[in-house]
């Protein structure tokens, strides 16, 4: 039972997770004032040293919650499930991660992800694409030209606005003092209906090694349904990271699923390099 309950809940999170980088697809269709804004955000976050961004490794603490879905009873599921997340990526189309759920009657874990066209996973491949873009792509270090690309538009004031793989809108909001992404903002379907989601971007900090580097420490994302109480919250997943390291030594080989080994287990350490 908790082996169900972890994939669901993790399938909830994963539902709710660009391309424009130097974005040739993306950047020959939007407006000069697009760009302009495109590139303040990534000056404030880096500049250069943003666009530099090969692979990335990060340990994380997350609380999902759990109402409104009947996933488990009391006896087994807290208002909030607390998680432990780990995960790698190698641009453009390398994600592996691993999530340790806890519930008050015991653990469940879930592990996913993609190496080029393979699933690391029992998870569709599309939706774990879509959870790398929306979840940690984009809010995490505005990678929008990865394995889930988005598109940008348009720009109005403060808000880029971009489309994904299937069309859809996406928004990011930037801090009009800082320039640095705030927010990102679109639709997704769930349980029948569509529901706005928000992921709030903040505690940015300074990534060891690099000279200017800067990158959100915490995530915090909201899903509304007008047909729910409580002012329409009917989801929150908040993640913090507690470890970020940029352009680490990866290569596909270390994308390779072994099995999990007990409940103690984490995702191995990259290969030496000689």
């Amino acid at each position: 039972m908790l082996g169900r309950l972890a994939a669901t809940l993790g399938a909830v999170a994963a539902a709710g997770t660009i391309a424009v980088a130097s974005s040739e697809r993306g950047d020959q269709r939007a407006p000069a004032m697009t760009l302009k804004r495109l590139s303040q955000a990534r000056a404030a976050m880096g500049g250069q040293e943003l666009l530099t961004i090969k692979t990335l490794s990060f340990k994380a603490r997350q609380r999902i919650r759990n109402r409104f879905f009947g996933q488990a009873p009391p006896s087994v599921a807290a208002e909030y499930a607390e998680a432990m997340f780990e995960a790698r990526i190698l641009l453009p189309d390398h994600f592996l991660y691993e999530r340790l759920l806890r519930f008050r009657l015991g653990e469940g874990r879930s592990r996913g992800g993609f190496a080029g066209n393979k699933p690391l996973g029992s998870a569709d491949i599309n939706q774990e694409r879509r959870l790398f873009g929306y979840n940690y792509a984009l809010p995490l270090f505005l990678g929008v030209d990865t394995a889930f690309p988005f598109s940008l538009r348009e720009v109005a004031g403060d808000t880029l606005s971009f489309r994904d793989p299937d069309n859809a809108e996406v928004l990011l909001d930037l801090d009009p003092d800082t320039q640095l992404p705030s927010r990102v903002r679109y639709k997704m379907g769930m349980q029948g209906e569509q529901r706005d989601i928000v992921t709030q971007i903040g505690d940015y900090r300074h990534i060891p090694g690099f000279r200017s580097l800067v990158l959100p420490y915490k995530l915090v994302q909201y899903a509304k349904s007008p047909s729910k109480p409580e002012g329409g919250l009917v989801m929150v997943q908040e993640t913090i990271f507690e470890t970020i390291e940029v352009n680490v030594p990866l290569t596909p080989k270390d994308f390779a699923v072994v099995a999990v080994k007990g409940p103690s287990a984490r995702l191995g350490q990259p290969r030496a390099r000689s």
